[in-house]
Formats: C-alpha cells, sequence, structure tokens
C-alpha cells in the first residue's frame, strides 16, 4: 500500500480500491478553493445548523407502528436526538392520500415509543388567503402537537410545507451538549421542557390556502429520543412529500 509524505511525516495512503490517497493526517488547511466533487460529510463542521437526514416518499408510503413517519429513521432503529446539537430544524412538504386529513406531530421516547401523554401546548395564529384570521390553541392537555387542519388529500406542493424549530430536546441527563466548550447544565430549571415554534403554508381543504405561525411546548420535564408526523385515521403519506431535519451545533 502507498503512502504520501511530506518531510518524513504520512499525510495518507492508497485507497486500494479507489485507487486514490486517502487524506487522513493534514492539519489545518488555511487556504484553497473546495472543488464541486468534494463531498462534506455529514457531521463534519464544528458549529452551525448540521444535517441529520432527509426522508423522500417517491410512492404513497402507509405509516409505521400503524400511525406515524419518525424522521430520519424507521422505528426500531438508531433515533435522532443526539448529545451533539442543542436544537433541531424540520423542513417538511406533506400531504396525504386519505382525504382532508389533520397533520399532528409527537415526540419519540424511545423505538417505537411515542408519547402521548395530555402535555402539548400549543398557540398559533391563522391568515386566509381572502384575507380572513383565526387561531388555534391549547392550554395543556392535548396528547399531540397540532400542525394543520384537513390537509388535502393528493395536494403534492398544496399540502403543507413549512418549517419546525425545536429547544431543549435531550434523550437524558446525561445525554446533554457542549456549549462554546462548556457542557449544557443539567441542574438547570425546568432544563428540559421542549419549547419550539412553526410555520407552514399549504392549502386547507375547503378554508382555501392558509398561512399559520406560532409557538408550542411539552409542559413538562421529559426526555426524548426523536419525533415523528402522523395524519389523523392513519392516513398514508402522498407520494412526492418529503422531510429534512437539521442539528444545531454549538461546541
Amino acid at each position: 500500500m502507498g503512502t504520501l509524505q511530506v518531510g518524513g511525516t504520512t499525510l495518507g495512503v492508497k485507497n486500494t480500491s479507489t485507487n486514490k490517497i486517502d487524506l487522513s493526517n493534514v492539519g489545518d488547511i488555511a487556504s484553497g478553493t473546495i472543488g464541486s466533487g468534494v463531498t462534506i460529510a455529514d457531521g463534519a463542521s464544528p458549529h452551525g445548523w448540521q444535517h441529520i437526514g432527509t426522508k423522500h416518499y417517491n410512492t404513497d408510503t402507509s405509516p409505521t407502528d400503524t400511525s406515524y413517519f419518525p424522521l430520519v429513521n424507521e422505528a426500531g432503529s438508531t433515533l435522532t436526538v443526539s448529545s451533539e446539537f442543542v436544537a433541531y430544524r424540520i423542513l417538511f412538504q406533506l400531504s396525504n392520500t386519505a382525504g382532508d386529513k389533520n397533520l399532528n406531530f409527537r415526540f419519540m421516547t424511545g423505538a417505537s415509543s411515542y408519547e402521548s401523554s395530555s402535555n402539548y401546548t400549543y398557540y398559533y395564529d391563522v391568515k386566509t388567503q381572502g384575507g380572513g384570521t383565526g387561531h388555534y390553541s391549547q392550554s395543556s392537555s392535548d396528547n399531540k402537537l397540532f400542525i394543520a387542519e384537513n390537509n388535502y388529500q393528493y395536494a403534492g406542493g398544496r399540502g403543507n410545507q413549512g418549517e419546525i424549530i425545536i429547544f431543549n430536546v435531550y434523550a437524558s441527563a446525561s445525554d446533554v451538549p457542549t456549549i462554546d466548550g462548556n457542557q449544557y447544565s443539567t441542574s438547570r430549571n425546568n432544563g428540559y421542557i421542549p419549547h419550539g415554534w412553526l410555520h407552514h403554508v399549504g392549502h386547507d381543504n375547503g378554508n382555501a390556502d392558509r398561512y399559520l405561525f406560532g409557538g408550542f411546548k411539552f409542559n413538562v420535564n421529559r426526555y426524548f429520543t426523536g419525533f415523528a408526523f402522523y395524519f389523523e385515521s392513519d392516513a398514508s403519506m402522498y407520494q412526492g412529500s418529503w422531510t429534512s431535519i437539521y442539528g444545531l451545533k454549538l461546541a
């Protein structure tokens, strides 16, 4: 196996599969250009939003565990929440195949385990295509996070598309992130009550196009391992729908 050396220091070795040099000991790169053919692996950046994973439903897809569409990983696989991240950003474009079904969201507490206790709180404002306004609110007793009403069947790009930002989500007391070189304090008051906000646009069948925005929280301290969408009446996902999730790293 060949090696690449400079001044007696080995910088990399030849990969016999690709017939190229794999660099593993180059130190700091102070200048230069990263070409368009270079792939930067997820998690490579020390700060900022890092891509965790994307799911695209290229065919109509039945839910996992009867009802759910977990982000990134299906039930039973490695879950999403990590000690690397202080916040999570979810982008989505979702439609269902079964009619005018509400779109909802739940936290996960483990593989095939979805949090359904009555501790979800949300408060949203709505603006409609014709200029009307309204709101949705739940003080502290819903068993899910409501996302959108009457998600339109086979809507494609007229389903619901938007963004969710979530803070204070940790898998356990020992699974906490580092922020600016300091590990997050697990003794801080209410340190793991998830809070967040969302906004999205889409077609509410019977009420035209709408824009919804607002905040939410899970009303007690609880550790979570992942996130999942689901439709009312266990509806299937319409082809072309997708989700993508990012984690904020502030080490």
